[in-house]
């Protein structure tokens, strides 16, 4: 990686139009914002507003319809193919909304799968995993399907499965939107803590009082335009 640059993640012009029928949906319209290495962020608006098709263009699953996104440097709006999925799997680390866990792998394999996928042998992979579960209280669910977990359980295994890679970017949808207080609490404590450590960027997108409290920025969308950009420390 380079040096600390106070313009890690660079957002250019970034629009995403989408066809309804008839109609063009302006999901995004010339959004343009900087984050630097470590930053504790929050998308905010309401439904609509852009917040999951933002992270979704800033993670380069969505491919924008103008303007570009640079992480580090690297303009990943322009990465195809394997080299796209290399940075993805180096760099940036995924929570989505609908979970997306593979049903056949039961969580420990589901969290295990980026560490294969990264080269690690079979004992860093295990002391790695079985840190990050006795982190977050997951012990007893790894040996379970994802079939046979609520929610809120699949929602941890997903959020692990974000962070076990240690990338340098996490992005996260709605991260606690199936966690009840405790667990919410105790995510959004070590992902400050990850974040503090080492220098983790993340940012989130989020109804979640909990969440917007402990960010640092948030970043108030609506109608795909930015309304506020605000600073808490």
């Amino acid at each position: 990686m380079n040096a600390v640059s106070t313009s890690y993640i660079e957002v250019e012009n970034l629009s995403r139009d989408y066809v309804q029928g008839e109609t063009i949906v302006h999901a995004l319209s010339s959004i343009s914002l900087t984050f630097n290495r470590g930053e504790f962020g929050a998308l905010v608006g309401p439904s609509g507003s852009g917040k999951s098709t933002l992270l979704n263009c800033m993670g380069a699953l969505d491919k924008p319809s103008e303007g570009k996104v640079s992480i580090d440097g690297q303009d990943i709006t322009g990465l195809t193919g394997n080299k796209l999925s290399d940075f993805r799997l180096q760099n940036i680390g995924f929570v989505f909304q609908a979970y997306n866990l593979v049903p056949v792998l039961t969580a420990y394999e589901n969290v295990e799968y980026i560490l294969l996928l990264q080269g690690m042998n079979a004992q860093q992979r295990k002391e790695k995993i079985l840190k990050l579960a006795d982190r977050m209280d997951m012990q007893d669910l790894m040996h379970r399907f994802p079939d046979q977990l609520s929610g809120g359980q699949q929602q941890r295994v997903a959020v692990a499965r974000a962070l076990i890679g240690e990338p340098e970017v996490v992005l996260a949808d709605e991260p606690t939107a199936n966690l009840d207080t405790h667990n919410a609490e105790k995510l959004i404590e070590l992902m400050l803590q990850m974040c503090n450590e080492t220098s983790t960027t993340f940012l989130f997108s989020t109804h979640d009082e909990r969440v917007i409290k402990s960010a640092r920025r948030l970043i108030h969308l609506r109608d795909g335009k930015i309304e506020k950009d605000e600073n808490k420390t």
